[in-house]
């Protein structure tokens, strides 16, 4: 093998590419420059040759001129990134017997010189890749202006050339990418990485906190509602996960300090984060009643009527007729993005407040029961499934009234209502509930009695009062 053929097959293996094998990604296109021989071949214009652009030959003169045009052009189905990094990798040499050679790479490049006496041969060559932050965009084009020259009575030279240019950019895993941009239901995973073609030891990554309420994790059970804040990861951290627990429009954003690039770039990218839509089918209240209740005979105190056993909360008219101390019944969609009824739904209630019996007061806080909250279910998220709430709370004295007597309750009971949604798990994990909604209500009133015959009771505006969509922070038992 001549020395120009394997001189130019080293800077084809030290300037061919990877091949793209991802979806999105930019082609290349190369143009200009050529090579021209005197007395000898093949010289020409600069041609595609395993990934490098360039040529070379051998002559008793040979050069290699001009400056080379690489455009690079978005191909795939998500939009253009807004910044990108352009590496150029550029090899030129060239080298003669009883004359003289130099070469530039065109990048910046200082030339090794070899040179022997015998027989008198001198060779130069210059290499080198170089990276570059260019704006990104459906075109990018850069350019590289190389050259080298060798003149005597044997001469070659030669120039290989290849350019890329990679995406840098934040990138999420779980978020789905629909024709209007990124979606991700609230309770959805999200992992949100800086994914840089020049990632190197010593890059810095500032992350900023998202918006729409992001946190690290939240579990509940009966046993216990645990919330785990959101918390910015080390600057040595190229990626972060969290997720969101209202619905809106976030923006993820770090600083990235780039190592070979030498200089920080800020790096954002915008996700919409969808809520499943809630309908009400019946909401209502009643009010705090003197009851008697015998097995499944439940009858309204009156004067003169069946001595009442407790004081509990009564009235409210369901959409069927049923009568109940409260009730919420509903449905929940999941976000339009998601196959309906791929997630679920369902109630908790936290308790709070007290009840006053003869000057004894009980206080009440915790989980209400269980998680889901009882005589409930765990629902599709569908509008085809309606669930139901139903509560009765109140001051049960049924066989024991004669320990009270003269007895006085003051029933100021307060709660807090939950729907509770889920999505589907993505692909960056498993997803966690998250309050849709929260219904704050109470059961206020009072009653007495001295013998247990008459009978004081009042209500004291007992009912739903304030309805808040993506309550913060999240309830905790």
């Amino acid at each position: 093998m001549g020395r120009f053929a394997f001189l130019m097959l080293l800077l084809s293996f030290a300037a061919r590419g990877l091949a793209q094998a991802q979806q999105n990604y930019y082609s290349v296109a190369y143009s200009g420059g050529s090579c021209l021989v005197t007395n000898g071949s093949p010289g020409g214009p600069y041609t595609l040759n395993n990934g490098s652009w360039g040529n070379g030959g051998t002559g008793q003169t040979a050069s290699c001129s001009g400056t080379i045009t690489a455009t690079f052009t978005w191909v795939g189905p998500d939009p253009a990134p807004a910044k990108a990094v352009v590496t150029q990798t550029c090899s030129s040499g060239a080298w003669a017997y009883t004359g003289s050679a130099s070469s530039a790479d065109g990048l910046g490049d200082s030339p090794v010189v070899q040179t022997t006496s015998i027989p008198p041969y001198v060779s130069s060559n210059s290499s080198g890749t170089h990276y570059s932050l260019v704006n990104g965009g459906a075109s990018v084009s850069v350019q590289c202006s190389p050259s080298c020259s060798g003149s005597g009575s044997a001469a070659s030279a030669g120039v290989t050339y290849s350019a890329t240019c990679q995406p840098l950019s934040v990138s999420l895993t779980g978020p789905v990418r629909l024709t209007d941009g990124l979606h991700v239901a609230v309770g959805q995973s999200v992992r949100a990485t800086v994914s840089s073609p020049v990632a190197a030891s010593g890059d810095e990554y500032s992350w900023a906190a998202p918006g729409e309420n992001p946190f690290a994790n939240y579990q509940v059970s009966t046993s216990g509602g645990v919330f785990t804040p959101f918390a910015l990861p080390p600057t040595t951290s190229s990626s972060m996960s969290f997720y969101f627990g209202k619905a809106g429009t976030a923006t993820v954003e770090c600083l990235y300090y780039s190592v070979l690039l030498n200089t920080t770039i800020d790096l954002t990218t915008q996700v919409s984060v969808d809520g499943p839509a809630r309908t009400n089918y019946n909401e209502s209240c009643g009010t705090m009643q003197l009851l008697s209740i015998a097995g499944t005979t439940l009858t309204v105190w009156a004067p003169g009527g069946a001595t009442p056993t407790g004081f509990w909360l009564w009235g409210a008219v369901d959409e069927n007729g049923h009568i109940w101390g409260c009730h919420e019944h509903d449905t929940l969609s999941d976000p339009a993005f998601l196959s309906e009824g791929s997630g679920s739904w369902t109630y908790a209630q936290v308790k709070g407040g007290y009840v006053t019996t003869d000057g004894a007061r009980t206080d009440f806080s915790g989980i209400d029961g269980a998680f889901p909250y009882p005589h409930t279910a765990i629902y599709s998220a569908s509008h085809l499934e309606q669930g139901g709430f139903d509560d009765r709370p109140g001051a049960d004295w049924t066989g024991v009234l004669s320990r009270y007597l003269p007895l006085t309750v003051d029933h100021d009971q307060e709660f807090q209502l939950f729907i509770f949604y889920k999505p589907p798990d993505d692909a960056a994990g498993a997803s966690v509930y998250v309050p849709k909604t929260r219904f704050n209500w109470n059961a206020t009133g009072a009653c007495a009695s001295a013998d247990g015959i008459g009978w004081t009771q009042s209500d004291r505006s007992s009912g739903f009062h304030v309805t808040t969509d993506y309550p913060w922070p999240f309830p905790i038992w």
